[in-house]
């Protein structure tokens, strides 16, 4: 969000601008929205689509924007003193991502109703299923990263402030 409104000339409150960018629970944005205390958000999916169902309207596809939409919004990172006790673990680990990454993509309608349950657990809510069926719509679930994006996200990390120095290219994998 910082790097897109630093590329279209508007700076935050903290920088002498006008825009006031609020870190909330994506689960709060649409109450924040009906009660008038923001006016746009950034989101993932599914919170999008909830959005969506509820009347916001999508002034701005981050994935039109921002590398072609080829960036990742999750990745699987570990430790090295972790990789190095525990490979075994670890690969299982990966092997069943990249399993379970294969099943969603064959299996998308099954595949929502187990995200779907999952939900449900953690919030105590599930979500409509057309909802649902339109966040997939908007999500690309793979196992490959685009080192490129990487680099980019590391290069605006820096520059922003978050981190202090680029990460080694080599730690990519």
């Amino acid at each position: 969000l910082l790097y897109l409104l630093k590329e279209n000339g508007l700076r935050t409150v903290e920088d002498g601008g006008t825009v006031k960018v609020t870190a909330t629970d994506n689960a709060d944005v649409l109450n924040m929205m009906d009660q008038g205390n923001i006016d746009a958000a950034i989101v993932p999916e599914p919170w999008g689509s909830i959005l969506e169902a509820n009347g916001a309207e999508i002034v701005l596809n981050y994935n039109q924007l921002f590398l072609d939409g080829n960036y990742p919004s999750a990745v699987v990172v570990v430790r090295n003193d972790f990789m190095k006790e525990h490979p075994e673990a670890v690969e299982e680990f990966l092997k069943v991502h990249e399993e379970t990454t294969h099943y969603i993509n064959h299996n998308k309608e099954e595949a929502a109703k187990i995200i779907n349950a999952e939900i449900n657990e953690a919030t105590g809510k599930s979500l409509d299923v057309s909802i649902l069926n339109n966040a997939f719509t908007k999500i690309t679930f793979t196992t490959e990263v685009s080192e490129g994006a990487l680099h980019t996200f590391a290069d605006i990390s820096k520059e922003q402030g978050f981190i202090k120095e680029l990460p080694s290219k080599e730690l990519v994998k």
